[in-house]
């Protein structure tokens, strides 16, 4: 047995032929390969990535200037917590987040770090887990597991499990990690800043813009 042997046009013909099928086989490999597994984990991870536009409203749900009504969910150690116990304060910190959000991962040790300095200042901050309550579907954001990360963490604001994600909707809240500014004003919990905690929101590059810290330090100097 032996192989024909190929003119050199025969050659140039066999080998281009050759290196489009390989591209078009590697560009709908590529395309299978997103549908299979990115495009699922995306559907998968919706409250994931932060968001800066906030104008599209669920129904019902609070807009900056609206008064916030108070609301009581369970802390990682089992308590409950409510706004009102923050009567004296003179606003809170929200910021939503879960153990699995890979920003919110990120964004941990900014998040300590925004209590620990506004705290002391009259603005400490609470975190709500939206899925803390559905071992079901998040298994590792359930509320052991939110109990396992704040002890090992230590986190030195509560971090609130959601009920059937009563408190998110209200808040519209669609995307981790995100933050809120609530200020006592009459006797009343008035939303003041709804968006980014800053500009780094995938850890790559130096912050520039800190969007909650900004709005914070403006609120204290009015004062």
């Amino acid at each position: 047995m032996y192989c024909r042997k190929l003119s050199p046009v025969q050659m140039f013909q066999f080998y281009h032929t050759y290196l489009i099928t390989m591209k078009l086989r590697s560009f709908y490999l590529g395309i299978l390969v997103f549908s299979l597994f990115i495009l699922p984990s995306c559907a998968q991870n919706k409250v994931v990535a932060p968001r800066t536009d906030l104008t599209s409203k669920a129904r019902g749900s609070y807009s900056v200037g609206d008064s916030i009504r108070n609301f009581s969910l369970k802390n990682y150690d089992g308590k409950n917590v409510s706004l009102t116990d923050f009567k004296a304060a003179k606003g809170i910190v929200i910021v939503f987040m879960r153990n699995t959000c890979e920003y919110c991962q990120a964004y941990e040790s900014r998040i300590i770090a925004l209590d620990k300095k506004y705290k002391p200042l009259g603005y400490p901050l609470i975190a709500i887990s939206p899925f803390g309550d559905d071992p079901k579907n998040y298994p590792k954001d359930d509320l052991p597991h939110m109990k396992l990360m704040a002890e090992k963490r230590g986190y030195t604001f509560p971090y609130l499990s959601d009920d059937k994600l009563r408190v998110t909707n209200l808040f519209d809240d669609q995307y981790t990690p995100v933050s809120y500014i609530l200020q006592h004003k009459n006797g009343k919990m008035i939303l003041i800043y709804a968006g980014d905690i800053d500009d780094d929101w995938e850890n790559i590059h130096p912050v520039k813009k800190n969007f909650t810290a900004s709005k914070l330090d403006s609120l204290l100097r009015l004062r």
